[in-house]
């Protein structure tokens, strides 16, 4: 049971397969069958078998054996490994952040930007630029809302990773 729900590729498919019912509404053997269901796909074993499936990004291992864990949640948001800024390099315009400083011409966006492939590695088409002035802007990232609940946060130990290229010309 285990390895077919594995298979399914649609994740909320396989989350609201035959959801526990009262047992007054149905037969007594389909009562037993979704508990099974039911139990196979609460148990938390289940949803990293079912990442690992799908090479997608898991917890970290100190996590995994938090009970708080929901790891059904987990699979579906993804909210691991992942950038948590959703416009890291102004593909949106200054959409998501706030400029508290501007000195200057402020910040424009270039596109492409001017000598970011002979410095940087990876293709760059879009980049933040200012001008010769102090320039400051900021970025609030709803934690709740990517999927990260707090009492994860306080057991393993969270930390956020910031990285940032620069070029000056």
């Amino acid at each position: 049971l285990t390895e077919i729900f594995r298979r399914i590729d649609d994740a909320k498919t396989v989350g609201y397969i035959c959801p526990l019912v009262d047992c007054y509404i149905i037969v007594f053997l389909l009562v037993q069958v979704c508990r099974r269901w039911h139990y196979v796909l609460s148990l938390p074993g289940f949803w990293i078998s079912y990442m690992k499936y799908r090479s997608q990004t898991l917890p970290p291992h100190s996590l995994r054996l938090v009970p708080e864990l929901n790891t059904k949640k987990v699979a579906f948001i993804q909210p691991f490994g992942k950038n948590l800024i959703t416009n890291p390099s102004g593909e949106n315009s200054m959409g998501g952040w706030i400029v508290t400083d501007k000195e200057g011409h402020g910040f424009n966006i270039e596109r492409p930007p001017n000598g970011c492939a002979e410095c940087l590695e990876e293709h760059i088409s879009v980049a933040f630029v200012t001008s010769y002035g102090w320039c400051r802007k900021y970025y609030v990232v709803d934690l709740w809302k990517e999927g990260i609940e707090v009492s994860w946060a306080i057991v393993i130990d969270c930390f956020v990773i910031l990285d940032s290229n620069y070029i000056s010309l």
